[in-house]
């Protein structure tokens, strides 16, 4: 907006209070021109332009960032206020309007951080609201309700270091916003109000601590602990079950196609090993391997039976046939459904075993679906698949923590 100052509009303008005349000179981006006509003003306007930001300098009384000054005096000359270099607000009192200037060139040492401060606030509550989000909200954006996030901060929370733009806790927050939507990193920077870079970089670096605290959280649990946990139903049926195994396959990037093509869900895929007790907590999850790998090979080469024990039960299902005899040598048994030989019928006690079998390796594939609710594992790109091991240990974590796969019969009798 420019004000014309001409002779015509001096008189209207003496008449305004001083309050009103300075608030409605200084609006925006403006310049007061004089009463010189339009000739002399062409020829000496580059000698003559003078800021309000040079009256700052030659005024020693005026003072910057946020030090309530008097008005500078403007010289009736054509005098220009770019907003881009200078912002100012105006407080108006009962006797004039005073200036609060800001002057990035002379800003002192304290009020920088004081302003950088306010910038990190600003940034922030660009943020989605995430403390008004009830658990089922909070659960289906992040995976955890309040409570948990706040319990994974008191484990991880000071090895991350706080940003300039995100605290701690939102950098938590976003790791697990990924996990659970997968969304994109300029989408994720959008909820948290940072860059796409930056929203890359804080989930690789949360990613990798959170994992480094967590990983030691999946264990193989002794054999009294399996017993005291097993389900009333468990206790009856196999009560010397201390695993249930199962692989599960996850669509991944083509990028390593030899290794990756699962000839049996006919496209490319990471496959894992998955092994949890009765009660439904995971005990032991292997890397991810190409889809190529088969069951038996992957039993053998992630070191799961190293944890075989004399006595021990392991309850899988029919893709397994070649591990029995490994399992038999370490003194354990394979519980795994018959096999249909020719073209005979089951008996009615293989049938009566099929049930119970499946009855109680239902569950493994109930714990199988639940990590796959998260996103992530839906499909693995070439640049999250370097990291896929990491991630099924934190979604792992986070599944053991909440420990509600499995409901023991009697406690459901009381419900």
């Amino acid at each position: 907006m420019i004000l014309d100052d001409a002779q015509d509009d001096t008189t209207d303008s003496l008449g305004a209070s001083d309050e009103d005349v300075t608030a409605a000179a200084l609006q925006g981006s403006f310049a007061v021109n004089n009463t010189h006509d339009d000739t002399t003003d062409s020829q000496g306007a580059s000698n003559e332009d003078t800021t309000v930001e040079e009256s700052l300098d030659r005024n020693p009384t005026v003072m910057s960032y946020g030090i309530q000054a008097s008005l500078p005096y403007i010289p009736l000359k054509r005098t220009c206020v770019t907003l881009d270099a200078f912002s100012c607000d105006f407080v108006t009192s009962t006797e004039k309007a005073t200036l609060v200037a800001s002057h990035p060139s002379t800003a002192p040492t304290k009020v920088g951080k004081f302003m950088r401060r306010k910038a990190v606030q600003t940034s922030q509550g660009r943020c989605l609201p995430f403390a008004t989000f009830s658990d089922n909200q909070f659960k289906s954006f992040s995976g955890v309700n309040h409570q948990f996030l706040q319990f994974l901060l008191n484990r991880v929370g000071s090895r991350i270091q706080e940003g300039r733009k995100i605290c701690h806790k939102n950098k938590l927050l976003l790791m697990l916003v990924k996990l659970k939507l997968d969304v994109s990193f300029p989408v994720l920077g959008g909820f948290f109000g940072i860059s796409e870079s930056a929203a890359a970089k804080t989930f690789y670096d949360v990613l990798n601590i959170t994992y480094d605290v967590v990983k030691c959280d999946i264990f193989w649990l002794d054999r009294a602990t399996v017993q005291a946990r097993m389900p009333q139903s468990f206790k009856a049926l196999f009560p010397n079950t201390r695993a249930i195994i199962d692989c599960t396959e996850i669509p991944s990037d083509p990028s390593a196609r030899v290794l990756t093509y699962s000839s049996y869900k006919s496209r490319h895929t990471l496959k894992v090993l998955v092994s949890i007790v009765p009660s439904g907590e995971i005990t032991f999850i292997s890397k991810a391997y190409g889809g190529r790998a088969t069951d038996t090979e992957i039993v053998v080469s992630s070191g799961f039976l190293q944890h075989i024990e004399e006595g021990d039960e392991i309850m899988s299902d029919k893709g397994f046939p070649s591990i029995e005899t490994d399992i038999n040598q370490l003194g354990g048994i394979l519980v795994m459904p018959p096999f249909k030989t020719g073209s005979c019928q089951f008996t009615a006690k293989e049938n009566e075993d099929c049930y119970k079998i499946a009855s109680g390796r239902i569950h493994v594939e109930r714990c199988i679906e639940r990590l796959k609710r998260f996103a992530v594992l839906t499909f693995v790109t070439e640049n999250m698949r370097k990291n896929i091991d990491k991630i099924l240990v934190i979604i792992a974590f986070i599944h053991n923590c909440y420990n509600d796969l499995i409901k023991d019969d009697d406690n459901d009798d009381d419900e």
